[in-house]
């Protein structure tokens, strides 16, 4: 390829790949392939979650509509279940009720219960405004054993991240940090390992590389455009729950049990207790990765969230995983363009009739990358690649027809006439051969016409005075082409008689159509007979 020609498909590419990932990013800034991306992340959290479930280290002891207790479970009953699990010794025992209020008998009992047992977290709820605050219990409150129970729900609909902390407000100067169900009960649990895991927190101060910190692993705070997340998340410490195991994984009992022969009280020992509403009346479901169903039994309850971002955190401290980490913006454009130029040369260098195959080759490639990089701990969304490869590969093998090859015949007293048409052509996106640039040093110059013209998809015969009127110029050439479309009527090899002077075509050329160049008007009707075969590409 000549450097004309070089310098032209270069501006092509640079043309192309710049349309097509200004399309793909303003798509993008516009949130519309957000949903995508959040989907793809559901898809490969599902696809990743393991068989070993065992030795869970929370239990969860829950309302249920088939249980024995219903809801409102009264003080003076939630007391009596509370001693007899304190009994057990297990590590931390999450209660996931709003109690802010004396509910039916036995307040007292139960507020004894809360003094006597330090492994007791209770809950409050921040809720969406301010005057939708639910405070703890004030015994709980008064020694900093409680932690709020939002729940972070995606514009979509799905619960996919979690806070590990909200902001209070500010008091004397500093802001202040209200820790959420999840870590007070990871705290606990790991503050009981041998030897001691510390779960440390800073996470509204002004050093990002502060913030929570599980034993020696940092836990990065989820900020806007990680991930595949758009002008999302903002407010709070948030964190991407990682969903390691399906719903039935978490273990589950009636909270009756506790009251009955039936409790084991080395069921829940050195474990996490969680307890909850899980009833059709406490509207605590929601959709998640591993539990998107339309009806409640096939949804999350609330308080397997809690038992989730608990279990996640206790991962982090054990060393048994690591945060998803997420690549910076800049890296990830860089990416879609990566994969638009990609698109655009398979576009140029793909017979049309396998473009449609190869791209969604490359689609799949694309996201098989995505979730090896998830598995590897890495979420790069692969969407905006996927949406650029098909396109630039598209409009690049629309764009000039890009890979319809010319072959061009001529007289070499004609050299700088015909080097005008291959320039032209080239410009229009043709890859055109013609001897003078494409013969290299050493090559055998009638093998490497005769192949040049057995590849090409076009034979253009460029007719002058001077070739019309030079015996056997037609012949060799000619009879090779002729040869090369008889053979392949099927694909419409072409042979095309340009004059580029006002000469009577010959003879032997009568039995196809020429076109003459002569005049500029009929250059569109000429590039348009070097691409189509009855309408179409021969691709």
């Amino acid at each position: 390829m000549t450097r004309e020609a070089t310098g032209i498909r270069i501006a092509q590419l640079a043309a192309i790949t710049s349309l097509v990932v200004g399309a793909v990013l303003l798509v993008r800034y516009r949130q519309w392939p957000a949903n995508f991306e959040l989907n793809w992340y559901d898809v490969m959290v599902q696809l990743r979650i393991a068989g070993d479930w065992d030795d869970q280290p929370v239990v969860v002891f829950a309302l249920q509509d088939s249980g024995d207790i219903k809801p409102p479970i009264e003080d003076g009953q939630l007391a009596s279940i509370l001693k007899k699990l304190c009994d057990a010794k297990p590590r931390a025992i999450g209660i996931d009720l709003l109690r802010d209020k004396a509910v039916g008998t036995g307040f007292e009992q139960l507020s004894d219960v809360f003094e006597s047992c330090p492994v007791i977290i209770g809950v409050s709820l921040f809720g969406r405004y301010q005057n939708q605050y639910v405070a703890p219990p004030e015994v709980l409150r008064a020694h900093s054993r409680y932690g709020f129970a939002d729940i972070m729900v995606d514009p979509d609909g799905v619960v996919r991240r979690g806070f590990l902390a909200l902001d209070r407000g500010r008091s004397g100067g500093q802001e202040q940090a209200e820790f959420s169900l999840a870590v007070r009960l990871a705290r606990l649990y790991l503050a009981d390992q041998k030897p001691p895991i510390k779960l440390t927190s800073t996470p509204l101060g002004p050093d990002p590389l502060s913030g929570v910190r599980v034993g020696r692993m940092h836990v990065p705070r989820l900020l806007s455009y990680d991930g595949g997340y758009v002008a999302e998340p903002n407010g709070g410490y948030q964190f991407l729950i990682d969903y390691r195991e399906p719903l039935k994984a978490i273990d589950v009992v009636g909270l009756g049990t506790v009251l009955s022969d039936a409790f084991k009280p080395g069921d829940v020992r050195g474990r996490i207790v969680l307890i909850g509403n899980m009833t059709a009346e406490a509207k605590d479901h929601f959709v998640t990765p591993v539990g998107r169903g339309s009806s409640d039994e096939d949804r999350t309850p609330g308080v397997f969230l809690h038992a989730f971002m608990a279990q996640q955190l206790i991962r982090y401290g054990l060393g048994m995983v690591r945060p998803m980490r997420f690549l910076p913006e800049w890296l990830e454009i860089c990416f879609v363009v990566l994969c638009s130029v990609g698109g655009t040369i398979t576009g140029w260098m793909t017979r049309r009739r396998f473009l449609g195959v190869l791209s969604v080759a490359a689609v799949m490639v694309i996201l098989a990358m995505s979730y090896a990089g998830f598995l590897a701990g890495w979420w790069v969304p692969p969407i905006s690649c996927a949406l650029a490869f098909p396109v630039s590969a598209l409009v690049g093998n629309l764009r000039g027809r890009v890979r319809a090859r010319v072959f061009l015949s001529y007289a070499h007293e004609d050299e700088a006439l015909v080097r005008k048409v291959q320039l032209r052509l080239q410009r229009n996106g043709f890859e055109v051969w013609m001897d003078k640039t494409d013969i290299q040093p050493g090559e055998r110059w009638e093998g490497v016409i005769r192949q040049a013209v057995h590849d090409a998809d076009c034979f253009v015969l460029c007719v002058t005075r001077c070739s019309v009127s030079k015996d056997g110029f037609f012949e060799r050439e000619l009879k090779e082409a002729l040869e090369i479309w008889k053979s392949n009527l099927d694909t419409d090899y072409r042979i095309v008689p340009a004059l580029l002077e006002n000469v009577q075509l010959p003879k032997e050329l009568n039995q196809f159509q020429g076109v003459d160049l002569t005049t500029d008007k009929n250059w569109g009707r000429f590039t348009r007979a070097l691409c189509l075969r009855n309408g179409h590409m021969r691709h």
